[in-house]
């Protein structure tokens, strides 16, 4: 460690990020068990999450063009957080959905980019989960009925980064928190709760618990 310190300070770094290739550790190789490619594809997308910047500064143009939504990095302790719910849904008696805006006509590779992305980094995701909302045509709040037969109300609550899709969801009766990520809470204009791209992902999970009024929860595996 000594050593890697020194290599660090030589050369101008104040840190690094150090990485497992293969999630599953052992002090003696032979009680590994065979290899897994679907905990390794796994970790590999944990991988890209943490090696993940923002795209600043893109216009309207990059975003049409081919591959943009496809090779968007994803955030990696929201993507835990979401895991995590997911798995304790039945039990917290919560239903977990996650609502995107395609906008097929300006932006025609979203649609199928974006089920490429769930794929990827999101395969527990049934597709019933994953809702595709056309923004030329609805609102979030909108594809929520057309999934679940009913309008939102304040027991439903989003999680998004656009304070326009925040602002029509509690315009329509439901309760918004913004994820702050990094770039998009500069003028503070939002008036609502926050969750931070810089919480941990156990940290977003019991922030969203408490959200939920849950108390007797379970916790993150």
């Amino acid at each position: 460690m000594n050593l890697l310190c020194a290599i660090l300070e030589n050369n101008g770094y104040d840190g690094f990020i150090m990485l497992n290739l293969y999630p599953l550790i052992a002090t003696n190789p032979d009680e590994l068990a065979d290899f897994d490619e679907k905990i390794h594809a796994k970790n590999l997308a944990k991988i890209k999450a943490v090696l993940a910047e923002y795209k600043k500064d893109c216009t309207a143009e990059d975003m049409a063009k081919k591959g943009y939504f496809r090779n968007l990095s994803p955030q990696d302790n929201m993507l835990s957080a979401l895991e995590m719910l997911t798995e304790n849904c039945d039990s917290l008696g919560v239903r977990v959905c996650v609502l995107t805006k395609v906008y097929p006509k300006e932006f025609k590779y979203s649609v199928r980019e974006k089920l490429e992305w769930r794929d990827e980094y999101m395969p527990y995701r049934f597709d019933s989960e994953f809702v595709m909302v056309n923004g030329d045509e609805q609102e979030k709040s909108d594809a929520v009925t057309d999934v679940t037969g009913k309008r939102i109300d304040g027991d439903c609550i989003l999680i998004d980064d656009y304070n326009e899709n925040l602002r029509q969801w509690s315009a329509d009766g439901g309760v918004s928190v913004k994820f702050v990520n990094g770039i998009n809470d500069k003028n503070k204009s939002f008036v609502g709760g926050r969750i931070s791209c810089n919480m941990t992902a156990e940290e977003i999970y019991s922030a969203i618990l408490a959200l939920l009024g849950l108390k007797n929860a379970p916790k993150a595996a």
